[in-house]
């Protein structure tokens, strides 16, 4: 009895001994809230170090200490487990009819995103991927956890159009023979900033056969410096000190040393969030504008991302004058398209990890979409005008700013079910686009600009389906309104055949 006293004794002495010293060691009494000194027992005794111990034996031995967060690859290689989008399932499985039919409902959203935008006044739409880290590095994966060709990553070039869509992995691929250093790093699930540059390479390419007004920037990528640094995200999982794996991070000399000074604003109030030297953008929350004082292209850019974008965003900065960053998983259809509306991006842009390409902001559908085929089924009656004048054969001579009419339902329509408007527009003179805006009411509710949606319509026949809650949760709207938003290039105009009905 007396022996285990003693031994409980002098593993207490040992632990009062070993945990000062092991904090001090490891620089965690540096690091305390400003309420707490180095001296109290929770900072001198905390046992948290004994992680980092365990986690740098199992890191020794090829292991996991959070198998799924966290692989442990060949050569000290770390990857994201499979708890993050099944992100190693997807690739060692063949995909399953339900899987390829999700991807192609994303393919779908982004043909139809596309269109949206171009409605909308926008010159170009484009997505770029972000390849998994074990898609460009498969060769230090554990064997068991090798990628298919039928898998679902697999899948994504051959259903996406390329046009819009822009995929890195072959020019990583390749450049990952090209240089002497890694383009994602070793402990980190991100590329770095040359494998982001390269990335950033390919969207110039594909921009430069429809936009040619573009610059872009040149030789960038001729000189780097490779530097060691901390670990990275997938370290911290594994709970591995600093130092404990041979990482190092991509200086790129040209972003550097560029006189190039940004601001960052909060775009909902103007409040300055940062004032200085071109350095990497976190992914935000809430929407955050990005300034540059010297850039290639006097351009607006609306920029959904996520946290590959901050390899980009240095150049994204030094290539365009005015960005507009905002994380694609904290949008929905509608806050995009009134950013578009309000911010008016010549482009609107897109970054999205492999692994999340079935989440997020794909996943929405427009508000409102031009084009799509439709069955007519209820009937309507122009009731009111306003700041128009009729003429003959159902002409009105635009005499203000502030166009509109408004036109009465035959019978009351279940917006669940009736989803599509279709009707038939004139200018004089003739223009592309008409600049326009639905509104709708209900016997209980008026009209309002909380249940409208803008889009541009074409002369001529028009017929437009409706994607958002905002037109979805009234099961008996009783009127429309369309307003025409720009009445400069239109001194008269007609607008007949209005009908609901629903798409096809």
């Amino acid at each position: 009895m007396k022996k285990k006293i003693y031994g409980f004794l002098i593993l207490i002495f040992l632990i009062l001994t070993v945990a000062p010293l092991a904090n001090w060691k490891l620089g965690r009494l540096d690091k305390l809230p400003e309420a707490m000194h180095w001296w109290h027992p929770s900072a001198l005794y905390n046992m948290d170090f004994s992680l980092f111990l365990l986690g740098k034996i199992y890191y020794e031995l090829g292991l996991s200490s959070s198998p799924g967060q966290v692989l442990v690859g060949k050569e000290g290689w770390l990857y994201l487990g499979n708890e993050y989008s099944d992100t190693i399932s997807r690739k060692i499985n063949t995909a399953t009819d339900l899987e390829i039919e999700k991807t192609s409902n994303i393919a779908h959203s982004l043909t139809r995103w596309n269109t949206r935008f171009e409605s909308l006044g926008v010159d170009a739409f484009r997505v770029i991927l972000g390849p998994d880290k074990e898609t460009i590095y498969q060769e230090y994966l554990p064997d068991w956890s090798q990628k298919k060709s039928g898998s679902i990553s697999s899948k994504l070039s051959s259903l996406f159009d390329e046009k819009v869509f822009i995929n890195p992995t072959t020019a990583l691929l390749d450049a990952k023979n090209h240089y002497d250093v890694p383009l994602y790093f070793k402990s980190d699930s991100h590329w770095n900033k040359l494998g982001g540059g390269i990335a950033f390479g390919e969207l110039s390419r594909n921009l430069q056969s429809t936009e040619r007004g573009l610059k872009w920037p040149e030789g960038i990528l001729d000189s780097f410096t490779n530097s060691a640094i901390k670990v990275g995200d997938l370290a911290d999982i594994q709970r591995l000190i600093p130092r404990s794996v041979n990482d190092h991070s991509i200086s790129i000399h040209g972003l550097e040393e560029a006189e190039l000074m940004l601001t960052l604003t909060d775009y909902n109030t103007g409040d300055e969030i940062y004032s200085g030297r071109n350095t990497k953008v976190i992914a935000p929350k809430t929407p955050i504008r990005v300034l540059s004082n010297s850039f290639l292209n006097d351009k607006k850019v609306l920029w959904l991302r996520d946290s590959f974008g901050e390899a980009l965003s240095p150049y994204m900065a030094m290539t365009f004058k005015d960005t507009l960053q905002v994380h694609h998983g904290e949008v929905t259809s509608q806050m995009v398209e009134t950013m578009v509306a309000t911010y008016k991006p010549d482009y609107v842009f897109m970054t999205v990890v492999e692994r999340d390409i079935q989440a997020g902001f794909l996943t929405h559908l427009p508000t409102i979409m031009t084009g799509v085929e439709m069955t007519p089924m209820i009937s309507s009656t122009l009731v009111a005008t306003h700041d128009v004048k009729k003429e003959d054969n159902d002409v009105f001579e635009v005499i203000g700013e502030d166009v509109y009419f408004i036109y009465k339902l035959e019978s009351a329509a279940n917006a669940k079910h009736i989803n599509s408007l279709s009707f038939d527009i004139n200018c004089n003179p003739s223009i592309e686009r008409v600049p326009m805006q639905l509104f709708w009411q209900t016997n209980e509710v008026g009209f309002s600009e909380f249940r409208s949606l803008q889009f541009s319509a074409e002369e001529g026949h028009n017929q437009i389906e409706i994607n958002t809650p905002e037109w979805s949760q009234y099961e008996a709207i009783t009127g429309v309104r369309l307003d025409i938003n720009s009445t400069d290039s239109c001194s008269q105009i007609s607008i007949n055949s209005i009908q609901l009905g629903k798409s096809l």
